[in-house]
């Protein structure tokens, strides 16, 4: 062939080859490599190609809009497994599978890991709709996989979500973790298929959004859902599958709802003209819009009244089946009607029960009825919409064909239309503000019913009101009447036929009583399900008046934030030594501390059913509980019976201050772990950048870190103390317990005397400072601080701050931490010891080593930079093995220790302690008596002598 010809050819191929990666398919011959190739779709829709996100250097393989500027992706294949470099291949592997590669790996990046029978020749394709799907390469193009079951954060039209319950495929939407990382997120949207199904977002495992039960036309939570909406919605609920999907009316309309990095679910659609993305649906977006945050009525919106209000206005009104209605378009007024019942032929309209007692109608256009539930519900009905605002609200198994009635009692009940006439629901166990003949007072502990009269807000409003009648079924069962939760009068306990009520002078008296010391309840030292604490000034305080337990603000935020605290009741300065809420303030002063429903010690704030902070336990059987401030500093939750078990309690999670009593360390077998982290600031007791905790690694020694770093260390366990706390002498103030076992690695300091009052501070310096009350003089005395020494920071020093320390660590280990079956004698300090070094290498050695009282870390740790002298004014060590001008004038060297050791190595050599007598010596110790002999040019004859003893023994 003549070279023109070749040269046309290699042209035509080399085109060929670079327009073929602009078709829409990869087979067995056609790959992709990261080199700029994409596959498009035939309508020029979407790509498939590499791609880096945000400022990444990573690359993944990824699905976006061909067409729109921006690279928007919609679908990640490989989103937790990024390659480094640009050497990724996807292709369609020997098992029939699209996967993708990397230089110099054989198993695949990422797969569409699925097992094919039969032959396993298939091609990949992306398709119009966004969707890639892995196809049986013949004439039937079975689907085998496709990315719509896979998806990421977008959702596109045709893409399910929700279960198939064939397959168990469950596909779900999770964010990004940021714009740089495609990665797996915190937040996920999700059919949630348990009750009624409805779409559900969730930050990692709490639910952060719902969507509200399928009306049958929409989602009852996302009123933007009209029927002039750009999408066709088809929600499935069959034995099947639990699924929904929404499909755009027109084919020309770009729509696509993306689940962002910051827990926002968003609809877009594209606009053309403008090039841009326009936002036409957003959630949430208000606080009533996030879970729970409005109570169990609302239905991610807000509540509508506060405090003493009757009448407002509002865009969104509250309801739907149980939940809520929702928006409607142009600003309401509402006042009435309710639906109640009242006395028939008295003339004036004496109201006996309110059905819809937080949720007035705003018109005239209410219906009562039975729904398709089978349920009664009040409705109000518009042109398109019928807003449910009160339901009975029960779940009603088979045929739900149920009629309401009103009985002569004035019994409203629901009853299942069959030959029984089953009562399915009665307002008597709903009362509202009046009892009537028949209606009943108090719990049903089967059901966990509780039969309670309430008053209302006022004569025009039946809101549920500040006062309420019930029987508290603690102790011996009486009647209350209670002003929130303080009781203003009791009935005292049943006799056999009645209530033994108070004469009325009696009563009357009993009442004042009542109401004086409802005032002062709440400084006894229990929180009870009938006592709380309010943000009013209110504390509990221990029996002894040691601490109080109440709110406080910090600091120079006295104005903003609040937390509930423990301080001390009788010393001036509210020295707060544990914070409930730490990081999470209440910003106002409608903070409530109180025993939940499950038994937990709770702490709410206004408009919020979910708890800010809670000692979040699972109490089973009964949940009677209790919580008590001690006199110890420690708030207690109990089991409320005989026993008064303890069901948790606050010193197993401390903040800044450690207290007497209080370990540091781990429960091995609960794995809690008992650390002391600092505040943020003097005005923030969040969690701080320090912290004190017990480091189990080798032998356990106490850590002072800041964030991950060490920052100073305790040194191990000596028996008697922590050998780098030369403070911790015989005659200290505290009985000091070091536990190092197979259930627990922990350390307790109790004062000896309990009338000393002592704690120790993690502060927001980085210094751990251990402080005694002075009540003489009204002031703390600190007692010692650490580190602040330049050589107490951990490694400042070098290695040789800590080798004798890692040396007893080398012995313990060669030796089997000194076991019996490596003794070789008894000497005069103790047994002797054979070991095995890990170099092969064996030695002998004497346990009193371990112990001995030369390991105070050595006066290495003084020194730093260069410096290789200096003085002191505080003398730590033993005496006999600090050198002399140490021991006597608090000057130190470089050599300090090596006389230290040389001590030690004369103690071994010659078998004899350094304070052992010698007669015919001048010296009173070993080391001058070796002296003496060094002078006289006899030291060598001495070691000699003695070895040879040894070899005659």
């Amino acid at each position: 062939m003549n070279p023109a010809e070749w040269l046309r050819r290699i042209l035509l191929l080399s085109l060929l080859f670079h327009i073929s990666f602009s078709a829409d398919t990869i087979t067995l011959d056609h790959f992709l490599k990261d080199n700029g190739d994409v596959i498009v779709s035939s309508g020029k829709n979407f790509a498939l190609g590499f791609f880096s996100p945000g400022s990444s250097r990573n690359r993944y393989v990824g699905i976006w809009y061909y067409q729109i500027p921006g690279k928007i992706l919609v679908w990640v294949a490989n989103r937790n497994n990024p390659i480094k470099d640009n050497s990724g291949i996807l292709s369609i592997d020997s098992g029939g599978n699209l996967a993708l590669f990397q230089r110099n790996q054989t198993l695949p990046v990422w797969s569409t890991d699925i097992s094919m029978a039969g032959t396993r020749n298939s091609v990949a394709q992306i398709l119009d709709s966004g969707n890639l799907v892995l196809l049986q390469n013949d004439a039937r193009k079975a689907v085998l996989w496709q990315s719509f079951d896979y998806p990421t954060n977008t959702w596109l039209s045709f893409i399910k979500l929700g279960l198939n319950k064939r397959t168990g495929l469950n596909r779900v939407f999770t964010s990004w973790k940021s714009p740089d990382d495609p990665g797996f997120g915190n937040y996920t949207l999700k059919m949630n298929t348990s009750g009624f199904p409805q779409m559900i977002l969730y930050k990692g495992s709490t639910p952060w959004w719902r969507s509200g039960p399928w009306t049958g036309q929409r989602w009852s939570g996302i009123p933007e859902m009209t029927n002039h909406f750009i999408l066709d919605d088809y929600f499935v609920d069959s034995a099947d599958e639990v699924t929904f999907t929404s499909v755009v009316k027109n084919d020309s309309i770009i729509s696509r709802t993306v689940t962002n990095e910051t827990g926002i679910l968003q609809g877009f659609v594209w606009n053309k003209e403008a090039q841009r993305w326009i936002l036409f649906y957003s959630t949430p977006k208000e606080q009533c819009d996030f879970y729970g945050h409005c109570g169990p009525n609302d239905f991610g919106m807000a509540r509508i009244f506060g405090g003493d209000q009757i009448e407002g206005s509002t865009n969104r009104v509250v309801g739907t089946y149980g939940y809520m209605s929702p928006e409607i378009f142009q600003p309401l007024k509402f006042q009435e009607p309710f639906v109640g019942i009242w006395y028939y032929q008295i003339p004036e309209k004496i109201i006996v029960l309110v059905a819809n007692i937080d949720n007035p109608i705003i018109d005239n256009s209410r219906i009562l009825r039975t729904d398709s539930l089978g349920n009664l519900a009040c409705s109000r009905e518009t042109k398109h919409f019928l807003y449910v605002v009160w339901s009975t609200s029960i779940s009603i198994t088979g045929t739900r064909n149920s009629i309401a009635q009103i009985l002569e009692s004035a019994n409203l009940v629901l009853l299942h239309n069959g030959t029984r006439k089953a009562v399915l629901w009665q307002s008597f166990d709903y009362p509202t503000n009046t009892w009537l003949s028949l209606m009943s007072l108090g719990l049903k502990v089967r059901t966990s019913l509780n039969h309670a009269s309430t008053s209302w807000k006022s004569p025009v409003d039946p809101g549920v009101g500040d006062h309420s009648f019930e029987v508290s079924p603690t102790g011996f069962p009486q009647m209350f009447l209670c002003k929130g939760s303080s009781p203003l009068w009791r009935s005292r306990t049943w006799t056999r036929y009645s209530w033994s009520v108070m004469n009325p002078a009696t009563s009357l008296l009993s009442i004042l009583l009542f109401f004086f010391l409802s005032l002062f309840s709440l400084s006894a030292n229990t929180v009870t399900q009938h006592y709380f604490i309010k943000d009013n000034g209110e504390v509990l305080v221990s029996s002894g008046k040691t601490f109080a337990l109440g709110f406080f603000s910090p600091g120079s935020s006295s104005s903003r934030y609040r937390y509930v605290g423990i301080w001390y009741y009788q010393i001036p300065g509210k020295i707060v030594v544990w914070v409930a809420n730490r990081d999470n303030p209440i910003k106002d002063n409608s903070g409530i501390l109180s025993i939940d429903s499950r038994g937990n010690l709770a702490l709410f704030q206004r408009n919020q059913t979910l708890p800010v902070w809670s000692t979040n336990i699972s109490i089973t059987g009964t949940r009677n509980s209790i919580a008590q401030i001690l006199d110890s500093g420690n708030l207690v939750l109990l089991q409320d019976d005989a026993r008064k078990a303890v069901l948790w309690q606050s010193f197993d999670y401390p903040t800044n201050t450690w207290l007497s009593f209080q370990s540091l360390g781990v429960n091995v077998r609960t794995g809690q772990n008992r650390e002391y982290t600092s505040w943020k600031s003097p005005d923030d007791p969040g969690v701080g950048n320090y912290s004190f905790r017990m480091n189990r690694s080798g032998f356990p020694q106490m850590f002072l870190y800041q964030g991950s770093t060490p920052l100073w260390r305790s040194g191990t366990w000596s028996g008697k103390r922590w050998i780098g706390i030369p403070e911790m002498t015989k005659n200290l103030l505290f009985n000091d317990t070091f536990v190092n076992t197979d259930d627990e690695v922990s350390f307790s300091s109790d004062v000896r005397n309990a009338s000393i009052i002592t704690r120790a501070v993690m502060n927001e310096t980085g210094i751990f400072q251990r402080l005694i009350w002075n009540n003489e003089a009204q002031r703390w005395i600190e007692f010692y601080s650490i580190p602040k020494e330049r050589c107490d920071f951990y490694g400042l020093c070098g290695p040789n701050a800590y080798y004798k320390n890692e040396l007893a660590r080398t012995i313990a280990t060669a030796t089997d931490n000194f076991s019996s079956d490596n003794k070789l004698g008894q000497g005069g300090f103790g047994p002797v010891y054979k070991g095995v070094l890990s170099n092969g290498s064996e030695i002998a050695t004497l346990s009193f080593l371990m112990n001995h009282k030369d390991h105070y870390f050595g006066m290495a740790r003084i020194f730093g930079g260069d410096k290789t002298e200096g003085d002191t004014k505080r003398v730590v060590g033993t005496y006999g093995y600090m050198s002399p001008e140490y021991a006597m004038h608090g000057h130190f060297s470089i050599k300090s220790d090596v006389y230290s050791f040389g001590v030690l190595l004369l103690e071994i050599i010659t078998g004899k302690k350094n304070s052992s007598y010698f007669p015919d010596s001048p010296s009173l110790n070993l080391v001058g008596h070796v002296w003496e002999l060094w002078k006289e040019d006899k030291a060598i004859e001495y070691v000699i002598r003695l070895m040879s003893n040894v070899s005659e023994e």
